[in-house]
């Protein structure tokens, strides 16, 4: 059979295309001899002998189960003879607690200070093929040399051949087994072991609040065409909490049930290289939760002082000592599908993160992508916490690095949508959180609803020299008219006013004018009864976000309204009144007709006037003057208006009323 290759990491210094340059490699295919595949089957019998296609095993963690026949020979995860790529050849060197030649397959093996090694003397030595690592363990130090000399454990070869690799071919069925040190056992060390299933028909079933499959400590390990389930409250499906190196996991499937559970947990440093491809997350969370992925993403930091971050690619600031590189890094996420929550949860399921990023220490953690794969949240919202789609945040650095962002995470082609008319889906309360010290970078397409957002880091989108750039429209905004914390390059289309817009050099603007004026326009009609208070206008506002400081606008605008004589009509336009902004601005009244009534001046931001309007006519006040913007933009523009005096008469501005902000 074939079965993924595990091969050594290429340590790539680009954030982009790392982690995928090692998937490729990981997911290379190399032939496995047949006695190298060890079959599991529900109708199977442990033994000592069990484990063939003809005479499979039942358990994998049982006493003569699968995992057993790894054990047994302890060589995973290390080099074969070049003469028989099926028998594994390391042994230990002389120089530890355990005995010279003791079988290992990893340094842990030959006790304190040893070392698990390929190398044999020569053959002229007095401890030919007997296992060494400088020339001074060989023949009692007097003329040996060490190097890839015919190994004892090797029939006539040296110890040179294909890392030994073990395929765990399972068929159909579930197997309640957890894969864990604290209960059935874990993928025997180092690793350098594939489950191998036929799809989702391959269960290893979890029941405790530990992992389905812990992957702490191990290595190159594949999981392929399988389910990893867990029906424990807080259990996880697959999960490390450190020291998980150069893993693939392909078309599999994690799932959960629990109200606190996880079906991917990376936690604690030495998590590095994980891919996962076409796979797919499912979890049902109760009423409290439905979480996908949660991976903590460890820089490297100062040896002097861990909250100064610093790169192993830079010079070290000052005062840094050394860089202590035991980061975690290399996660990727291509294709597959994530469905946190659903099911049980009901429309009454709160809290939970499909897609949790968590910076826990100062530094340049690099090479975290999420491509190709939508995220729906099942039957969300309704209670009180907040369900979330990315989050990108830190954790526990206390300071910034001077290098480099502290959290930097990518994302192509991603799809948070969710949608409340495609039947068991709805949005997420905030789609994407990008949090302080946090950078996302955005390749090709990201889908969401931007309306929701939190961005306290930074939002970038790649250039068009960056893998092809990031798209940054974000589509049409029904719940806002424009976007939390607009990013420059990013446009919407504002469903509310009907117009397209941008963010462009810190100002928003009408794309659809074509001298990039600031335009809004009402609507429909809007009516105020019992109301003698001026407040804004519901559609003739101009954001503080929209304006851009240090800048001078023509402003002009024409309001059209109607009040009955009762209530007569009052109005004003305010503006930003700190950081020093300069204003003229000038009003006059036309009565149907065209009579002119009156003309005002504005003394100051926020200054009424007042009209004694007749009942059945239609007034036209036209707005005229400049705006300069000084270094601040609080406050924004607006029209506001009342009724001069409450009374149950209607006062009404009409539709087609518009203002104009357009930079000089």
């Amino acid at each position: 059979m074939r079965v993924n290759a595990r091969v050594q990491s290429c340590r790539l210094h680009s954030r982009t295309i790392g982690v995928l340059a090692a998937l490729v490699a990981l997911a290379g295919a190399v032939t496995v001899a047949e006695a190298e595949t060890i079959y599991v089957e529900k109708s199977g019998a442990d033994s000592s002998t069990c484990g063939t296609a003809a005479s499979p095993c039942l358990t994998i963690t049982g006493t003569d189960g699968a995992f057993a026949k790894v054990t047994a020979n302890n060589d995973n995860g290390f080099a074969t003879c070049n003469d028989d790529h099926n028998q594994g050849c390391g042994q230990c060197d002389p120089n530890g607690t355990a005995a010279r030649n003791t079988a290992c397959n990893e340094d842990a093996d030959c006790g304190t200070g040893g070392t698990c090694t390929s190398f044999a003397c020569n053959l002229a030595a007095s401890d030919a093929g007997e296992a060494c690592l400088i020339d001074g363990d060989c023949n009692g130090g007097s003329g040996g040399t060490c190097s890839g000399w015919d190994s004892d454990r090797c029939t006539t070869g040296a110890c040179f051949g294909p890392t030994k690799v073990y395929a765990v071919q399972f068929g159909t069925g579930r197997w309640t087994e957890s894969l864990s040190a604290s209960d059935d056992g874990q993928i025997p060390s180092p690793g350098f072991v594939d489950l191998v299933g036929v799809g989702q028909d391959s269960v290893i079933w979890g029941t405790t609040n530990n992992c389905t499959v812990d992957l702490t400590d191990r290595k190159a390990v594949g999981l392929i065409n399988m389910n990893l389930t867990n029906v424990g409250t807080s259990g996880k499906a697959l999960c490390s909490t450190g020291n998980a190196t150069q893993n693939i996991f392909i078309e599999t499937l994690f799932a959960i049930v629990g109200a606190s559970a996880y079906p991917i947990h990376f936690s604690g440093r030495g998590n590095i290289t994980n891919g996962f491809l076409d796979s797919r997350i499912f979890s049902i969370g109760g009423v409290t939760s439905g979480n996908g992925i949660y991976f903590e993403s460890w820089g490297s930091s100062c040896t002097n002082d861990r909250t100064i971050g610093c790169s192993p690619f830079e010079g070290l600031p000052a005062g840094c000592g050394t860089c202590d590189i035991n980061f975690s890094h290399d996660f990727a996420w291509v294709g597959g599908r994530i469905q946190p929550s659903g099911g049980a949860s009901g429309p009454t399921a709160s809290g939970g993160t499909a897609i949790d990023i968590v910076g826990m220490a100062c530094g340049s953690p690099f090479n975290i992508i999420i491509d190709g794969v939508p995220v729906h949240g099942a039957n969300v919202g309704g209670g009180a916490n907040l369900r979330k789609g990315l989050v990108v945040r830190m954790g526990t650095c206390a300071a910034a690095s001077t290098n480099d962002p502290n959290l930097h995470v990518v994302v192509r082609n991603l799809d948070l949508t969710g949608t409340s008319t495609l039947t068991g889906f709805s949005p997420f309360d905030v789609a994407v959180e990008v949090g302080s010290d946090a950078t996302l970078d955005v390749l090709g397409s990201l889908s969401y609803d931007a309306c929701t957002r939190v961005i306290d880091g930074t939002l970038r989108y790649a250039n068009s020299g960056e893998f092809g750039g990031g798209l940054s429209h974000l589509g049409v905004l029904a719940d806002c008219s424009a976007p939390v914390s607009p990013v420059d390059g990013e446009t919407w289309y504002d469903a509310t006013n009907d117009v397209l817009e941008g963010q462009v050099n810190g100002s928003i603007v009408d794309l659809t004018s074509t001298d990039g004026a600031i335009k809004k326009v009402k609507g429909a009609d809007e009516t105020r009864t019992n109301d003698a208070v001026i407040t804004a206008d519901d559609d003739l506002v101009v954001d503080a976000l929209e304006l851009a400081v240090n800048t001078t606008y023509l402003v002009e605008g024409t309001i059209f309204y109607q009040s009955h004589a009762n209530p007569d009509f009052k109005f004003a336009v305010s503006w930003p009144t700190t950081g020093s902004p300069d204003a003229r601005i000038g009003v006059d009244v036309v009565q149907t007709g065209g009579t002119f009534k009156e003309y005002e001046v504005m003394t100051g931001s926020g200054t009424e006037l007042n009209h004694s309007t007749s009942t059945s006519q239609t007034y036209t006040a036209n707005i005229r003057g400049t705006l300069f913007v000084g270094t601040a933009t609080t406050g924004g523009f607006d029209f506001g208006w009342a009724q001069k005096s409450s009374k149950s008469d209607a006062t009404t501005v009409l539709k087609g009323s518009w203002i104009r902000l357009t930079k000089e």
